[in-house]
């Protein structure tokens, strides 16, 4: 991932287009298609307390990234912790990495079974 922490989903609509940012949220939704133009692409519906961005990882004619992403990688599911990095664009946030946080947390060592 970049440097830098992480942005809310407010912080993200006040940077200029292009600039590379890092984002954690929930999963609001994500699913994989095909478009009019034959690339495939992943769109991911990233929500915080703050708001929600529209995140995309395509496939074009400069590079496959999403199939190399989900070669090693699942599709980040609903209700799923995601941390993403990329660039901003007009209104989508492309993808360069996204890495699921889904980790259980354990407060107290009796929690542990």
């Amino acid at each position: 991932m970049g440097s830098g922490g992480f942005l809310s989903s407010k912080d993200y609509r006040a940077i200029p287009e292009r600039q590379s940012c890092r984002i954690i949220g929930v999963v609001q939704d994500s699913f994989v298609r095909t478009s009019r133009n034959g690339n495939k692409y992943m769109k991911i519906e990233l929500a915080d307390e703050l708001g929600v961005i529209q995140c995309m990882l395509c496939n074009n004619r400069r590079g496959n990234k999403l199939d190399e992403y989900l070669e090693v990688n699942e599709r980040p599911q609903k209700n799923s912790i995601v941390a993403v990095y990329g660039s901003k664009g007009d209104d989508t946030l492309f993808l360069e990495d996204a890495r699921i946080m889904d980790e259980t947390i354990y407060m107290k060592l009796g929690d542990l079974k």
